[in-house]
């Protein structure tokens, strides 16, 4: 059998942006310095007010700049696919970085199963008082010991969360199955598609720290009626994903159990971080009821799919 010889995939590179005029310019270095080279970096300004779009012009003509209203993040990400011509396509934050050899790794991982769904890397946080710490050491996607879609379930149900935006690539072909960022959602959009994408293709992942997500003490998140909304939102529709994921059965599982956890999550979340005052039983009652609606939607969901 003659093997025919690698060809380096075309990479897309989309960067979202919103007043990142302090941080622009260190994202698209870190792309410019890969030790392989991407095809095409489109920035996307989602309705910044500051120079973040002055900084990208000052690079030239070989970054796609494109302009929107502030329609948020998912959007921005979504306008970004939909002018990609590469085959693949890398997201990357304004306030993220690459390492040196990101795109090399997903070459690598690219060139073991071309047709996967999902490529990512582990990644490193910069706390805001400049401390860093590894996002996560060694998980189930890395041991090989079950299907690496339900690995990835395993990991967010034990609260692992081995890649993230910044460190991921998507074959572009993908989005068609599955569809894009849910613009209804300004927090969990980025797990939210993932799991989407885990479900219908293959994941592939290495963990070699390739990218660095550096926090900030900003708080960007929205009211906490807001948050409960888009809540009941994302929980549903991972209620109705663990209904129909076909396979390993323990995806199922892991689903069932990431439901049970985000919806005691969210509220432990508002209630220690988002200034909840009310008496404690009202939160309790918040909780369960949200609780009792997204077992509702999950055994309806299982009726109609297991009759």
């Amino acid at each position: 059998m003659v093997r025919t010889p690698f060809e380096p995939p075309t990479i897309s590179v989309i960067i979202p942006i919103h007043n990142m005029e302090t941080t622009i310019v260190r994202a698209i270095a870190s792309v410019y310095g890969q030790s392989m080279a991407v095809s095409q970096i489109i920035v996307v300004d989602d309705g910044s007010t500051d120079q973040s779009a002055k900084a990208v012009l000052d690079y030239g003509s070989q970054i796609v700049l494109l302009t929107q209203p502030p329609l948020g993040v998912s959007a921005a990400r979504n306008a970004g696919i939909s002018q990609a011509t590469g085959d693949y396509v890398a997201f990357l934050d304004a306030d993220d970085e690459w390492h040196t050899d990101f795109i090399a790794t997903i070459c690598d991982l690219i060139r073991q199963d071309p047709d996967a769904s999902i490529f990512a890397t582990n990644y490193q946080y910069i706390e805001p008082d400049g401390s860093a710490r590894d996002a996560s050491v060694e998980t189930a996607l890395a041991s090989g010991d079950i299907p690496t879609g339900v690995a990835y379930l395993r990991c967010l149900v034990e609260g692992i969360y081995p890649f993230y935006t910044s460190s991921i690539c998507v074959r572009r072909s993908a989005f068609a199955s599955v569809g894009l960022f849910d613009t209804k959602l300004t927090f969990c959009e980025d797990i939210d598609i993932w799991v989407r994408l885990a479900q219908r293709g293959r994941l592939l992942y290495s963990p070699l720290v390739r990218a660095v997500c550096h926090r900030d003490a900003r708080d960007r998140s929205n009211d906490q009626r807001a948050r409960q909304v888009q809540s009941i939102h994302y929980l549903e529709k991972m209620a109705h994903i663990e209904s129909s994921w076909v396979g390993d059965p323990r995806s199922r599982a892991y689903l069932n159990s990431l439901v049970s956890r985000g919806v005691y999550a969210h509220y432990a979340d508002m209630y220690r971080h988002y200034g909840y005052s009310g008496p404690v039983s009202d939160y309790l009652i918040s909780y369960l009821s949200l609780w009792k609606r997204i077992k509702l939607v999950i055994k309806k969901l299982l009726a109609q799919t297991h009759p």
